[in-house]
């Protein structure tokens, strides 16, 4: 599958389990695709485990032809709406991971300089030129030699 590329999986079954849903999920998960559940009964399940498996859509009660088409669109385009919120989240944390790792080391810049905050992101900046590499790189660096 190349990206932007989505498929999906309909599943039908009497009713649903905790279980069930651990690997419908693993599944999906596994073949990177949306997932629409239809039960005959939601007995044992609440609505929200489904929703918090990731499962995209589901019907109860009702699983006619008709219904599929609009199904299967509102199952890929919140799959990918979904997928996107992902991405975006991922790109967030790692942000913030190498923002709190070039602020590290600042701090031991400053601590061990006696230097300001401006001045030890000047140094920073600069190293990282001086080597063409990110400050991230220079920041990871100087975190290391510091912990030896």
């Amino acid at each position: 599958m190349t990206d932007g590329d989505v498929s999906a999986v309909m599943v039908a079954l009497p009713q649903a389990d905790t279980a069930m849903l651990r690997d419908v999920t693993a599944f999906a998960m596994a073949a990177n695709c949306a997932v629409a559940l239809f039960l005959e009964s939601r007995a044992n399940i609440h609505l929200g485990e489904i929703v918090d498996a990731g499962i995209c859509s589901v019907v109860i009660d009702g699983l006619a032809a008709s219904r599929i088409p609009d199904l299967l669109e509102t199952t890929l385009y919140r799959y990918d709406k979904m997928r996107g919120l992902q991405i975006q989240l991922e790109k967030a944390l790692s942000a913030l991971e190498k923002r709190k790792l070039v602020d590290r080391a600042k701090a031991l810049l400053i601590e061990q300089r006696g230097i300001t905050e401006p001045e030890a992101h000047r140094l920073l900046q600069r190293a990282a030129m001086n080597k063409s590499c990110s400050i991230n790189d220079i920041a990871q660096t100087i975190i290391i030699a510091s912990e030896v």
